[in-house]
């Protein structure tokens, strides 16, 4: 090769350099500053939460040699030490999320991005009316479910490369949240029909699910319709000459370790620990027992209705 043959090339390949700053481009533009994820409403038992938002990605490349300006994605959280997975964190405590990507938003074509891993290769877009994408982060209920209350947040950094001169974008930060409030949910309640339980006594008893955000504490309280635990007998307006029958309820630990005979309309001077699955899928926590002494009481059908109310600490 001669030295005019090295010259030539020389250009030729800076002239290419300098049309690929010029011609080729990938950014993001309309990006969301943060996404917030609500940590309870409207989600079946098996559902993630989730929290989405759609911004442009463009990445094209005018050249008129260049046939592919596709695009990947790759994304960390800043200040991870761990690596691998994606967290959000309250103090020393963490919750795991997944991380999506849409490339036709309304389309449902969710695909998963992995931690610190160049995602598959996305179509290119040549503006903001063909480059809307949708970006969705996940948080599974059993993972909420075991985690103590509080704001949980972290930054995602998030680079782009177009995949035909592997020009990459200066990576973007999305501010992620979730407030994980202290909750409780109380299920498995059935309607109770008291029946001979030895002697002049009647009684009935079943068990039921107390689920608390990070198995935190709770207190019940137990409210009759009649004033003080009464079963009033049919056709009987209100309590008064024998037309009611009063009743005991006691609530216990479902092993038995802890119990409390409550009185109507007053909070437990005890508190139980929470299930930490919505619905006890491993077993129902808690346990209700009714009883009467029907000693003196007229014969006759009697009702009540039963409200019990629990409440985190």
């Amino acid at each position: 090769m001669t030295q005019k043959d090295v010259l030539r090339c020389l250009l030729i390949c800076g002239l290419s350099l300098q049309s690929a700053q010029v011609f080729a481009e990938i950014r993001f533009e309309q990006l969301p500053s943060a996404i917030r994820l609500s940590a309870w409403e409207d989600t079946s038992l098996n559902s993630d939460i989730i929290g989405q938002e759609q911004f442009c990605l463009i990445s094209k490349d005018d050249r008129w040699w260049s046939t592919n300006a596709d695009y990947t994605l790759n994304a960390v959280m800043s200040g991870n030490m761990l690596g691998g997975s994606f967290f959000l964190y309250n103090g020393d405590d963490r919750l795991p999320f997944k991380l999506y990507f849409n490339r036709n938003p309304g389309s449902n074509s969710f695909v998963q991005l992995n931690y610190a891993q160049d995602s598959s290769r996305f179509q290119e877009a040549e503006n903001c009316s063909v480059g809307q994408v949708e970006l969705r982060v996940g948080i599974a209920q059993s993972d909420i479910a075991s985690v103590s209350a509080g704001l949980y947040t972290g930054t995602l950094t998030l680079e782009a490369t177009n995949y035909f001169l592997w020009f990459a974008n200066p990576p973007v930060s999305i501010n992620l949240s979730i407030e994980i409030p202290k909750l409780v949910q109380i299920s498995g309640l059935q309607d109770m029909t008291l029946s001979p339980a030895g002697g002049t006594m009647l009684a009935d008893q079943q068990d039921f699910c107390v689920y608390a955000t990070g198995a935190n504490n709770f207190s019940i309280t137990a409210s009759s319709q009649q004033n003080g635990f009464k079963l009033l007998r049919s056709g009987q307006a209100s309590c008064g000459a024998g037309n009611c029958l009063p009743y005991r309820v006691q609530v216990s630990r479902q092993d038995g370790s802890q119990s409390e005979q409550l009185t109507d309309g007053l909070v437990s001077s005890q508190r139980w620990r929470g299930e930490t699955s919505k619905l006890c899928q491993q077993g129902n926590n808690m346990h209700l027992l009714v009883s009467a002494d029907v000693l003196d009481a007229s014969a006759g059908n009697y009702t009540d209705t039963l409200t019990l109310t629990v409440r985190p600490d």
